[in-house]
């Protein structure tokens, strides 16, 4: 959500301005995690590149966790690493899609790409599944198993 955030201001070009000339990431409450300066500068996200933003945003999320996890004796140290890593993944997943956008004529298309279902379908098995489908793929699994060790224990 916060990359998507970043991303989205960074194409815009105008530093994701919307409403009454704030970001968009201002409006959602979330700029001050994105932006080093949260914003005050008044440079916008345009000024920053990818990496920093990326960084910021694993700072922040961790800060966060921090927060949340001391109230229950874990320290963030143990998630901390997977979490700069999945920033990573977005990073190369976003590279890769600016990568296809341009190979098939440039721009940004919302709702991703517009190809017949035959080639969907083919572009799907050829490609690596994203972070967020793995763990999509990872919680359906669970689910599953869970239903069935239910059915299994009514038995």
């Amino acid at each position: 959500y916060l990359w998507r955030h970043g991303c989205l201001s960074k194409m815009m070009g105008g530093g994701g301005r919307g409403e009454g000339g704030r970001w968009t990431a201002d409006l959602a409450g979330v700029l001050d995690m994105i932006l080093p300066d949260g914003g005050k500068s008044g440079k916008g996200v345009v000024s920053y590149d990818e990496t920093e933003i990326m960084n910021h945003i694993c700072r922040s999320v961790i800060a966060e966790l921090a927060r949340e996890m001391a109230q229950h004796g874990i320290p963030v140290q143990v998630v901390a690493p997977a979490i700069v890593r999945f920033g990573k993944e977005l990073m190369e997943e976003t590279r890769k899609k600016k990568e296809v956008d341009f190979e098939l004529g440039g721009g940004h298309r919302l709702g991703g790409l517009t190809l017949d279902s035959s080639s969907e379908q083919l572009q799907q098995q050829q490609r690596p599944l994203t972070a967020r489908e793995k763990a999509l793929e990872a919680a359906e699994r669970r689910a599953r198993e869970a239903e069935e060790k239910k059915k299994q224990s009514r038995e």
